[in-house]
């Protein structure tokens, strides 16, 4: 196993170390701070399913982190696991964030009225294309750099 030095595989294990968590803590302060008190009061009270579909989503978004804070260790320290990891990491994001977006729009769309969704949410659709889409393409970019990479391959074999 060599050791890279900056390389891309370094540049990930950056991603997961520091990156993502920064914008991921951000992330869910803002989704809380979008919804003023008063009205974030009411779709706790009126619709509890959303209210929990906003939980899970939290919970969702730790876990994902806290998961790739790990594989990011592990890479950073070239790890003989290391590629294997960063695989199930990546599988394992796409399929937690695809699901926790199919959860929160199928919680949306059963519970709250349009009245409220619109009074809620100023674009909703961008709010969850935009996740969709990005969730997807880090996915793919990174799947093939780890299929394809001859850094990843004199790194891990």
């Amino acid at each position: 196993m060599k050791t890279p030095y900056w390389t891309w595989l370094r540049f990930f294990a950056l991603i997961l170390l520091a990156l993502s968590p920064i914008a991921s803590i951000n992330d869910l302060i803002s989704s809380w701070r979008i919804f003023p008190p008063d009205v974030l009061r009411k779709v706790w009270e009126v619709y509890p399913a959303f209210a929990a579909s906003v939980c899970l989503n939290s919970a969702g978004i730790v876990f994902i982190v806290a998961y790739g804070i790990r594989v990011g260790s592990i890479l950073w320290k070239v790890g003989p696991s290391g590629k294997s990891e960063a695989q199930r990491y990546l599988l394992l994001r796409l399929g937690v964030n695809l699901a926790l977006i199919f959860i929160s729009v199928a919680v949306v769309e059963t519970t709250l009225s349009s009245e409220d969704k619109k009074s809620i949410f100023a674009d909703y659709g961008s709010m969850v294309i935009a996740p969709l889409i990005s969730e997807t393409v880090f996915f793919v970019i990174w799947w093939l750099y780890f299929l394809k990479s001859k850094r990843v391959k004199e790194t891990y074999g």
